[in-house]
């Protein structure tokens, strides 16, 4: 049977919960679920500050259909009156983690938030997309989106990696091509496009670490054939190679869960106005492009672009895309270029 872990929510979650956005349910354990305490887990012996941050109950089951990937919450409280009173074993595991926490009055202790996270022992799936290209012929670049679709993952071959890589290809191409006029030098050069399937079953913490993302299949590439390359077409100079355009999606999601962003590679110094930003035309122009191809993704899959929580185990869908007018810099696209050192100044 499938197995959640209570946790008790951070300040974020608890926000998230008041605002509704996951379908909450104040129901432990759901209907069809019942609640249990791993045995493995050395909880009474553990410091005081153990039960802030960790909790060794769990719901096992699957809550009713169309609520699998909800949240369901509740307090200590609720257990108590619901659950833990019939039952000695968890009464007296109440009773022992009471006397630990000496510390907090009852009542705090019977108003601890307890929350089972939607899909947090389950399988997440989806596509990780590639745009890869050369600066110069001396350095790279690569930006990337994420693509899946909430309760219908995508689980491509990797003949149907490869299939999609082509078409993306195609289709950035395409927007490319007709929105970058006199915003991206020619030494900026789009070469291949990858598409990589990526399964997650547990999640990351909040530094970002843990979890684990297994790329399956490998990435697949598809490479632009030569001299067809997505390529800028400006007359003037590129701009350094470590400077990018930030772009920010964001989805219905509140907080960091919900927005993601990647970096374009450098623009023409003539996308750039006297203020030090980039113009108005050059942001419009490249951000009707990229909507363009987020609009062809849209319609031609059942998956549509998406922002990823490694920590939540969810999917949010990408609604509104945001260009820095300000440029950004990314310091790992300067790392082949010689730096071309000239004599200056010679002590006599």
């Amino acid at each position: 049977m499938p197995r959640t872990y209570l946790i008790v929510p951070d300040a974020e979650q608890l926000v998230e919960i008041a605002a509704g956005l996951h379908s909450n349910h104040h129901e432990l354990p759901p209907a069809g679920c019942s609640l249990g305490i791993d045995p493995t887990d050395d909880w009474l012996n553990a410091a005081d500050t153990y039960f802030a941050t960790h909790t060794p109950l769990y719901i096992e089951g699957v809550p009713p259909d169309g609520t699998e990937d909800d949240w369901y919450w509740g307090t200590v409280g609720d257990l108590i009156t619901s659950v833990l009173i019939p039952d000695n074993d968890h009464l007296n595991w109440l009773l022992n983690k009471l006397a630990a926490l000496a510390d907090r009055s009852v009542s705090a202790f019977l108003g601890i938030p307890l929350l089972a996270k939607g899909r947090s022992n389950t399988t997440m799936r989806w596509l990780r997309v590639t745009y890869a290209g050369t600066m110069g012929g001396v350095e790279t670049f690569q930006h990337k989106i994420d693509l899946g679709h909430e309760g219908a993952d995508p689980d491509l071959s990797e003949a149907a990696q490869l299939a999609l890589a082509e078409a993306l290809a195609t289709s950035w191409q395409s927007a490319f091509n007709e929105y970058q006029t006199n915003i991206t030098s020619p030494e900026v050069k789009y070469t291949e496009v990858g598409v990589a399937k990526i399964v997650q079953t547990n999640a990351s913490d909040k530094e970002g670490e843990g979890g684990n993302p297994e790329y399956q299949n490998g990435t697949q590439w598809f490479a632009y054939p030569l001299g067809t390359e997505p390529v800028g077409t400006a007359s003037t100079a590129c701009l350094p190679y470590e400077v990018a355009c930030a772009v920010t999606m964001l989805s219905d999601h509140r907080g960091a869960s919900g927005r993601g962003r990647f970096y374009l590679p450098p623009f023409s110094a003539s996308a750039l106005v006297a203020t030090g930003r980039f113009s108005t035309t050059a942001l419009d122009n490249i951000g009707t492009a990229i909507g363009h191809h987020f609009d062809d993704i849209r319609t031609d899959n059942s998956f549509y672009p998406v922002v990823v929580s490694g920590r939540r185990l969810i999917l949010n869908e990408i609604k509104q895309l945001l260009l820095g007018a300000v440029p950004d810099s990314q310091r790992r696209r300067r790392r082949s270029q010689d730096e071309a050192r000239a004599l200056v100044w010679t002590a006599t």
